[in-house]
């Protein structure tokens, strides 16, 4: 772990034990303070990641003086803790003076080390740009936004529920928020679709020697391999109902019975689980239970399948690329299919795609070398479909429909040329536009037009 740098300002030293021990645990060792003194010596002088307050030191209320001083030198994370936590005005002011949270001191003097892992997970600092260039790629600016939240937040042990279809990177980013979580034990991964029920069980919960034809041994389950640590349920929509049942049972309770036992057995797992389907849809259909969904969803993030966010197909391709073998150059053509084709198996299909172009023959990438249904990926045009969003109509609204429509052509003119590599006859022909309206949209002058054509001649017949 890198080097965390955390204040506690405590004036019980048993108190402040039992919490530098929580955290040492966790490999981070605090600097403390006993003394209102000695706290501003040590806020003013040296540089912390995080400060714990606790808001009476000696008898006398300056836990709010101590978060003006902490707010004032630039600590990011400031963590106020008491035994008089029903004053909410106070709190309401510490809140307002840049308190991060307010906790009930017996909470962080508590064994349980969620709140320590959580406060050390709020101080990592986590470089998110690395992150989205070499670990989860995406320029989706709402993706992005909900993964900052969720590695800033303190739901690194509350259940969350990822949606999104098939190969859009869901246990990949489940990975990644369990590294982020500040969680010690292992994350340990289960697709549900995989098993049936009665092997769903024993994967899940575990078993005793004979419980089963084939049960020649006892097993520990994937909840109880996940204690400290994270269990991702992929495809958790398949799981069935009497299944769904005993898990909500044990996320509840952090205990259950392995299968054939009569002995529970217990865990501190934290659930992440995922699905293509709509879990909802599914609870309507008597097929998922409701109350296992807001169980499981304390917090929801979507992935969008890749056809929506069309400009991260050029990031994951070099993404992919860089990991082959042999260098291979994607030439702007062929780059232009790849980014205008649908991927319906998402960054599977793609990275599926990218390897098998790791040839020692094929160095330069063009669009013969693409299969035929990536240059021929052209939904059906539906006249009932709207083009226009709002940031069309406000362009519209600024600049005039005559001058929009201008526009529209001569982009769709100069990139269909780009995709023909400039043969004027080929692009007449895809855009369906005569000769006429050709040099008309390009607003050539009549004497234009002969120096023009003779540029282009070679292409136009070829």
């Amino acid at each position: 772990m890198e080097k965390i740098n955390i204040l506690l300002i405590e004036d019980d030293e048993t108190e402040a034990a039992l919490i530098m021990n929580n955290f040492k645990k966790l490999g981070v060792t605090l600097d403390l303070s006993t003394n209102h003194k000695d706290a501003i010596r040590k806020i003013s002088t040296k540089k912390y990641d995080a400060v714990l307050i606790d808001l009476y030191l000696n008898g006398d209320l300056v836990g709010d003086k101590l978060v003006s001083l902490a707010r004032t030198n630039n600590i990011p994370n400031v963590y106020v803790s008491s035994n008089f936590d029903k004053d909410d005005p106070l709190a309401q002011k510490l809140f307002a003076l840049g308190t991060t949270a307010f906790f009930s001191k017996h909470k962080l003097k508590k064994k349980d080390s969620k709140i320590c892992s959580s406060i050390i997970g709020q101080c990592k600092k986590i470089n998110f740009e690395d992150l989205f260039e070499n670990r989860f790629v995406t320029q989706d600016v709402d993706l992005r936004h909900e993964i900052q939240i969720l590695c800033h937040s303190f739901l690194g042990h509350k259940p969350l529920f990822i949606s999104g279809p098939t190969g859009t990177g869901k246990t990949e980013l489940a990975k990644i928020l369990h590294e982020l979580s500040g969680r010690l034990g292992k994350f340990v991964s289960l697709n549900c679709a995989t098993f049936n029920e009665s092997l769903l069980e024993s994967e899940l919960f575990g078993h005793k020697k004979g419980s089963f034809t084939g049960a020649s041994e006892n097993r520990s389950g994937k909840l109880l391999q996940a204690h400290n640590g994270t269990i991702f349920l992929d495809e958790i929509a398949t799981m069935p109902l009497s299944i769904q049942a005993k898990l909500l049972k044990a996320i509840e309770e952090k205990e259950f019975y392995p299968a054939g036992s009569d002995e529970k057995v217990s865990s501190d797992f934290r659930v992440i689980s995922a699905t293509k389907e709509d879990l909802l849809l599914e609870i309507k259909k008597n097929k998922f239970r409701d109350d296992l969904y807001y169980r499981i969803a304390a917090f929801i993030l979507k992935i969008k399948p890749l056809k929506e966010r069309r400009d991260d197909i050029p990031l994951l391709i070099k993404y992919f690329l860089d990991q082959n073998a042999t260098k291979t150059i994607i030439d702007p053509t062929a780059m232009a299919y790849l980014q205008n084709y649908d991927w319906s198996g998402n960054v599977r299909e793609l990275k599926n795609f990218v390897e098998s172009l790791d040839k020692p023959s094929l160095g330069l990438v063009t669009k013969k070398h693409l299969p035929e249904k990536m240059i021929h990926n052209i939904p059906e045009f539906d006249e009932s479909m709207a083009l226009l969003d709002e940031r069309h109509l406000e362009f519209i609204y600024k600049i005039g429909l005559r001058k929009f429509i201008k526009k529209i052509e001569l982009e769709a003119v100069h990139k269909v040329l780009e995709l023909n590599h400039e043969k004027m006859l080929e692009t007449l022909t895809d855009l369906k536009i005569s000769r006429t309206k050709y040099y008309d949209i390009l607003e050539m002058k009549e004497t234009d037009k002969g120096v023009f054509h003779e540029r282009k001649k070679v292409t136009a017949h070829t």
